[in-house]
């Protein structure tokens, strides 16, 4: 896992790249008066209100500018004394605290908050290990990857790891898999194939997310995303998934024809009970 988090580039499309995936994540209100306070990121000793969509969220300015970089040079940059331009204008404020505008989804924004502001831990309770939504994970990764947040992107992403392991005996135990994540399948595999590996430059993601894939083909190929920005495979994945679960049909029939084909091994002292053996696997 080789994570860039260089804040270069972002500083400068923030604005521009949401990472969202839900539509109309780049509409912003008009008016103050349409904004709606979350219910469970609002601190009343707050003296920042960041708002996404229409819905605000107050928090502490110096708990983010700690944490992020690019929140930190967002605040300053917002200030209206050094930019009277700037989102968050002289008049923008919300029971005294200033307001700053940014085009990410609230969920994204709250889950986020929650962990940075709240002291929210998705993954343990009473050192006990909780099982993680897929799309908790997903709003986690993609905001501490835009706001260059290495702890929230790191502790997301491991877990994420664990689901969509590239080891083999760890793939194939399922319940112990499920105890990580809670991942609704195919969605959550396409969209780590569409934008999660690729994002965090983790490749070890995708084996087991085109397998997952393979085992839903028949999703993969005829289901009608819900929406526009609902996850959906491109033709060129697709057609690895076909490809590939082709290829794993051709394995498991060399299998079976080797198991029904092959001799008895030298150190067998009875070729009734080898067949039999290998009879009684195949009925398995």
């Amino acid at each position: 896992m080789d994570l860039d988090l260089s804040t270069n580039d972002k500083k400068r499309r923030y604005l521009d790249e949401d990472g969202s995936s839900e539509e109309g994540s780049r509409r912003q209100p008009t008016t103050l008066e349409e904004i709606q306070r979350d219910e469970d990121v609002w601190l009343s000793d707050g003296n920042i209100v960041i708002i996404g969509q229409n819905v605000a969220f107050r928090v502490h300015k110096s708990v983010l500018a700690l944490h992020s970089e690019v929140f930190r040079d967002l605040f300053l940059v917002s200030t209206p004394a050094s930019n009277p331009g700037s989102l968050a204008g002289p008049t923008e404020t919300i029971d005294g605290c200033a307001v700053i505008k940014v085009p990410d989804n609230p969920n994204d924004l709250r889950r986020l908050f929650l962990v940075l502001s709240c002291g929210k831990n998705y993954y343990f309770r009473d050192d006990l290990r909780q099982t993680v939504p897929f799309d908790v994970l997903d709003s986690l990764i993609r905001m501490g990857h835009k706001y260059c947040i290495r702890s929230v992107l790191c502790n997301a992403l491991s877990r994420l790891q664990k689901y969509y392991s590239n080891d083999l005996s760890t793939w194939l135990d399922d319940a112990r898999r499920a105890q990580y994540v809670a991942a609704p399948e195919p969605q959550s595999a396409i969209q780590t194939i569409n934008l999660l590996a690729t994002l965090t430059n983790t490749p070890s993601l995708l084996p087991a997310a085109f397998l997952t894939c393979c085992s839903h083909i028949e999703a993969v190929i005829t289901d009608t995303p819900d929406g526009p920005d609902a996850p959906s495979l491109s033709t060129e994945d697709v057609l690895r998934v076909i490809n590939g679960r082709a290829a794993l049909t051709r394995a498991a029939v060399d299998r079976i024809v080797g198991m029904t084909t092959t001799g008895p091994s030298k150190q067998c002292h009875g070729d009734y009970r080898c067949t039999h053996a290998g009879l009684s696997a195949l009925a398995a």
